[in-house]
Protein backbone atom coordinates (compact mmCIF):
# COMPACT_ATOMS: atom_id res chain seq x y z
CA UNK A 1 0.00 0.00 0.00
CA UNK A 2 1.39 3.36 -0.92
CA UNK A 3 1.45 6.29 1.48
CA UNK A 4 -1.26 7.95 -0.62
CA UNK A 5 -3.45 4.80 -0.42
CA UNK A 6 -2.91 4.63 3.33
CA UNK A 7 -3.84 8.30 3.80
CA UNK A 8 -6.95 7.89 1.63
CA UNK A 9 -8.03 4.92 3.71
CA UNK A 10 -7.44 6.83 6.96
CA UNK A 11 -9.46 9.76 5.61
CA UNK A 12 -12.36 7.44 4.74
CA UNK A 13 -12.22 5.85 8.20
CA UNK A 14 -12.20 9.28 9.87
CA UNK A 15 -15.28 10.28 7.86
CA UNK A 16 -16.98 7.03 8.91
CA UNK A 17 -16.16 7.69 12.56
CA UNK A 18 -17.90 11.06 12.32
CA UNK A 19 -20.90 9.50 10.56
CA UNK A 20 -21.07 6.89 13.36
CA UNK A 21 -20.98 9.70 15.92
CA UNK A 22 -23.81 11.56 14.20
CA UNK A 23 -26.16 8.57 14.30
CA UNK A 24 -24.85 7.23 17.63
CA UNK A 25 -24.42 3.79 16.07
CA UNK A 26 -21.29 2.28 14.50
CA UNK A 27 -21.49 0.91 10.98
CA UNK A 28 -20.55 -2.77 10.96
CA UNK A 29 -18.47 -4.77 8.53
CA UNK A 30 -20.34 -7.30 6.40
CA UNK A 31 -21.12 -10.52 8.22
CA UNK A 32 -19.09 -13.36 6.81
CA UNK A 33 -21.90 -15.83 7.33
CA UNK A 34 -25.48 -15.80 8.41
CA UNK A 35 -26.37 -16.57 11.99
CA UNK A 36 -27.43 -20.17 12.27
CA UNK A 37 -26.56 -23.42 10.58
CA UNK A 38 -28.14 -26.38 8.86
CA UNK A 39 -27.15 -29.84 7.63
CA UNK A 40 -25.19 -28.32 4.69
CA UNK A 41 -22.96 -26.12 6.86
CA UNK A 42 -19.26 -27.08 6.88
CA UNK A 43 -17.99 -28.57 10.18
CA UNK A 44 -16.13 -25.44 11.35
CA UNK A 45 -19.10 -23.19 10.57
CA UNK A 46 -21.44 -25.66 12.24
CA UNK A 47 -19.34 -25.70 15.43
CA UNK A 48 -19.31 -21.90 15.44
CA UNK A 49 -23.08 -21.82 14.87
CA UNK A 50 -23.82 -24.44 17.49
CA UNK A 51 -22.14 -22.26 20.07
CA UNK A 52 -22.68 -18.63 19.07
CA UNK A 53 -26.13 -18.95 17.48
CA UNK A 54 -27.73 -20.63 20.46
CA UNK A 55 -28.63 -19.29 23.89
CA UNK A 56 -25.62 -21.18 25.32
CA UNK A 57 -23.07 -18.95 23.59
CA UNK A 58 -25.02 -15.97 22.34
CA UNK A 59 -24.59 -12.59 23.96
CA UNK A 60 -25.98 -9.35 22.50
CA UNK A 61 -22.60 -7.62 22.93
CA UNK A 62 -20.80 -10.35 20.99
CA UNK A 63 -21.88 -9.67 17.45
CA UNK A 64 -18.98 -11.43 15.64
CA UNK A 65 -18.46 -8.38 13.43
CA UNK A 66 -16.05 -5.49 13.40
CA UNK A 67 -16.98 -1.85 13.09
CA UNK A 68 -15.94 -0.24 9.81
CA UNK A 69 -13.53 1.93 11.80
CA UNK A 70 -11.84 -0.98 13.64
CA UNK A 71 -9.12 -1.16 11.03
CA UNK A 72 -7.75 2.25 12.05
CA UNK A 73 -6.02 0.63 15.02
CA UNK A 74 -4.13 -1.67 12.66
CA UNK A 75 -3.24 1.21 10.33
CA UNK A 76 -1.57 3.17 13.14
CA UNK A 77 0.51 0.33 14.57
CA UNK A 78 3.08 -1.23 12.29
CA UNK A 79 3.13 -4.85 13.33
CA UNK A 80 6.81 -5.42 12.60
CA UNK A 81 8.10 -2.37 14.50
CA UNK A 82 9.00 -4.40 17.58
CA UNK A 83 9.85 -7.71 15.93
CA UNK A 84 13.29 -7.71 17.58
CA UNK A 85 11.53 -7.98 20.94
CA UNK A 86 10.25 -11.43 20.08
CA UNK A 87 12.62 -12.77 17.45
CA UNK A 88 14.95 -14.52 17.46
CA UNK A 89 13.74 -16.29 20.53
CA UNK A 90 16.18 -17.81 22.93
CA UNK A 91 15.79 -21.51 23.38
CA UNK A 92 16.22 -22.34 27.01
CA UNK A 93 16.87 -25.78 28.27
CA UNK A 94 15.87 -26.79 31.71
CA UNK A 95 18.75 -27.54 34.01
CA UNK A 96 18.05 -29.90 36.84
Amino acid sequence: MTEEDRNSMLDAIAEQRYADFEVNQPALSPRGATIGFDENTDPIGREFGEFYSTPRGYHPNSITQFTITSSMAFMNFLLLTYIKSISPRLIRTSVQ
